[in-house]
């Protein structure tokens, strides 16, 4: 049940979903492992993904990714990935449909409980016990997202779960009336998110469900599947309706495909196609789009925010490992995409195939695949849908070496499990200091064994840009710098560039903040520079000019 826990801070703000995710998967793996006697069957999709896996570190010696810390946690995702292929496929052989049966009750709950999650951030119902508040996560007015933080993910987790509905209908573990009572919730649901992208995703699997006809039990299947669609778009069109009946201050969001948020990804697809072409083999290392981002930043229009990822799946495997390796991948899952469609031939196919496809829709237009949450269950189900259309063997490996494989995996998810605790306990002190709680002295940077770059982030961010900063620690600030580009990390390498007499630098790292950060923040950062001017002559050689006009905050994706 990782989609309803409600810790979501920072420095990595999916830890804790992500992690209990893993380790439910880890123990499914083990059970399934155990007990099969048969060999495993490597489908030429795990294949192509454990190859994938030793991307992150080639690029780490190669000098594209500077800490090890950051190789690992990418490997670790790819590793868990081909985990759930594998294990999707074996589950599924040994005993058909019972991973699905057992997925599909874990969503169904996850995304009902949303829901009820969702009516109480909607209409600003507080919770009478303490005990009880925890367990939800704080809610800004506007669109309810439950306890993923996210309308889009929660979207995509509340679309699985009316597939969830139709999975216990086929299985006849629920009654049709039942499921589309549930289904009538689940769709206001997603009509609370306000999410255009959940608005596509249905309207592509309503148009499959049609083209499908011929699989369903009954030809009134496809014709209710219209009439929920239709509910859907009548309830979207009405929500201001509502919300003006209950007296609520809730922002409708514009339908329209034209609004600011589109106008930004846009934007952002300029800006990182144009990346792609200024270094169009190698990319730029895996997770690294910031460094793309300020590659071509003063070329571009101001997006007033980091783009961690591009918002398109493919887009980030060519910016990630080049056009070579990341356009090949993109090929690759898109004909494992087109090859699976052709091949459903039986309802339980059709639901999963809706599965990945919803997921995949998402994906082409934002990131829920950069979370395990979303990962696993995707990689689940794609190994249940290799099995299932008869995906050609690669070759087939003993157990005991999938089990010994498994477990390296394993030992990996408990290192970064125990490093990130020992990190989040040091995060935690540190912004007790910032904030001058207590009067403790500064804390240490966390013992890890794995995660080095968020120890070296807070043993950093601890620290001050002395006057005599050495060459050494300045590369040191421009890797911590190009890792986590924070306003004040970027301040501060402008800043040491400036004490080291490297003004032609300094300015273009000026010139960096200004196309990147949003007008409020910029503006902050250069009166803290104008007053260092005032004592400082290195930073009084830096002019920093009034900055153009920007928007004050990013248009919500």
């Amino acid at each position: 049940m990782a989609w309803l826990i409600p810790n979501h801070y920072y420095p990595w703000a999916t830890f804790h979903t992500d992690a209990w995710v893993a380790v439910i998967l880890s123990f499914a793996a083990l059970a399934v492992i155990v007990r099969s006697s048969d060999k495993v069957n490597w489908h030429a999709l795990p294949v192509v993904v454990a190859i994938l896996s030793f991307v992150p570190f080639v690029q780490f010696f190669a000098g594209m990714i500077p800490y090890a810390g950051q190789a690992w946690v990418c490997t670790a995702y790819l590793l868990g990935f081909l985990c759930s292929l594998l294990i999707g496929s074996r589950w599924e052989a040994a005993t058909p449909n019972m991973a699905a049966d057992g997925l599909f009750l874990a969503i169904g709950i996850a995304a009902m409980v949303s829901v009820g999650l969702q009516l109480r951030q909607w209409l600003g119902i507080s919770f009478d016990f303490d005990q009880l508040e925890i367990w939800s996560a704080e809610f800004s007015p506007g669109r309810p997202s439950a306890n993923l933080g996210q309308p889009n993910q929660l979207a995509t987790l509340q679309i699985w779960g009316l597939l969830a509905c139709a999975w216990g209908v086929c299985r006849k573990k629920i009654g049709f009336a039942f499921s589309v009572i549930t289904a009538l919730i689940l769709l206001f649901g997603i009509v609370m998110t306000q999410s255009r992208m959940a608005f596509l995703a249905l309207f592509l699997i309503t148009c499959a469900a049609w083209v499908w006809r011929r699989l369903w039990s009954s030809p009134k299947v496809p014709q209710v599947i219209i009439l929920l669609f239709l509910y859907f778009v009548g309830c979207t069109f009405l929500l201001q309706y509502f919300s003006n009946i209950l007296g609520l201050d809730v922002e409708i969001r514009s339908t329209s495909l034209g609004g600011a948020s589109t106008l930004l990804r846009l934007k952002a697809y300029s800006l990182f196609l144009d990346a792609v072409v200024k270094n169009p083999l190698w990319g730029y290392g895996w997770n690294r789009l910031a460094v793309a981002q300020l590659t071509v930043a003063q070329d571009h229009a101001n997006l007033t925010a980091f783009f961690l990822q591009s918002h398109n799946l493919f887009l980030d495997l060519i910016l990630w490992c080049g056009i070579p390796i990341g356009g090949a991948v993109a090929v690759y899952f898109s004909i494992w995409m087109i090859d699976s469609l052709k091949k459903i031939s039986n309802k339980y196919d059709a639901i999963l195939m809706a599965f990945v496809f919803s997921v995949g829709v998402h994906a082409m237009l934002e990131l829920p695949l950069h979370h395990a949450y979303f990962l696993l269950p995707t990689g689940l189900v794609m190994g249940m849908l290799n099995n299932n259309l008869h995906a050609r063997v690669v070759f087939k490996m003993n157990r005991w070496v999938v089990l010994s494989i498994f477990l390296v995996i394993f030992a990996l998810l408990g290192f970064i499990i125990r490093d990130y605790l020992r990190v989040d306990a040091s995060f935690r002190a540190y912004r007790l200091e910032m904030a001058r709680v207590g009067n403790l002295p500064p804390g240490e940077s966390p013992d890890v064994i794995l995660l080095n770059d968020l120890a070296e982030f807070i043993r950093y961010a601890r620290k001050d840009v002395e006057s005599d900063i050495s060459e050494d620690d300045l590369q040191k600030l421009k890797k911590i710098t190009s890792s986590f580009p924070t306003p004040s990390n970027m301040l501060n390498m402008a800043k040491a560039l400036a004490y080291r007499h490297r003004t032609e630098e300094a300015y273009e790292w000026i010139g960096k903040m200004e196309n990147v950060l949003p007008r409020g923040s910029f503006q902050d950062l250069q009166r803290i520079w104008i007053n260092l001017s005032r004592t400082e002559p290195a930073i009084a050689a830096v002019t920093w000019s009034i900055p153009a006009q920007h928007p004050s905050s990013p248009p919500t994706p």
